[in-house]
């Protein structure tokens, strides 16, 4: 009788003690920059122009780390993580490429109203999307500003 009230104790606590054993996944919103930072196992290399404000810190489900930019009401997210740069939305229509120093940048869009971009530098991919598009100058001057 004690083993079996033992194995029935064991059933009802064995969900309990697996689910304790995962991991909490890292995917999600952050509050600051900081915890983002500390959440993704690699160095953040961010934009820094004058004016644009980092408002919003996600770990994505492809575990890109974006970081949404604003300036008064507009707005862009930029994205990082290990691996070749891509498209946020391979649904969009391919634009054609851009060169801004030794980087080939590909883009969703027209030269003049860029909706998404990305390329592959070093050991890292990069993205940008912006709501309300960007012109490829300034898709090169936020590309030059990365630190």
């Amino acid at each position: 009788m004690k083993r079996l009230a033992a194995l029935v104790l064991l059933l009802l606590l064995l969900p309990t003690l697996v689910c304790c054993g995962k991991e909490k996944s890292p995917v999600g919103d952050y509050d600051t920059l900081e915890e983002l930072a500390a959440a993704v196992t690699h160095p953040l290399y961010l934009p820094s122009q004058s004016g644009w404000i980092p408002v919003a810190f996600t770990l994505n489900e492809r575990l890109e780390a974006e970081i949404t930019y604003r300036m008064e009401k507009e707005t862009f997210v930029f994205r990082m993580k290990p691996g070749e740069g891509h498209p946020l939305d391979p649904e969009e229509t391919f634009g054609g490429t851009i060169t801004v120093g030794q980087l080939t940048v590909s883009y969703c869009g027209t030269a003049d109203a860029i909706t998404d971009a990305w390329w592959t530098a070093g050991d890292y991919g990069y993205g940008v999307s912006a709501p309300g598009s960007m012109t490829a100058d300034a898709l090169t001057a936020l590309i030059a500003s990365i630190r």
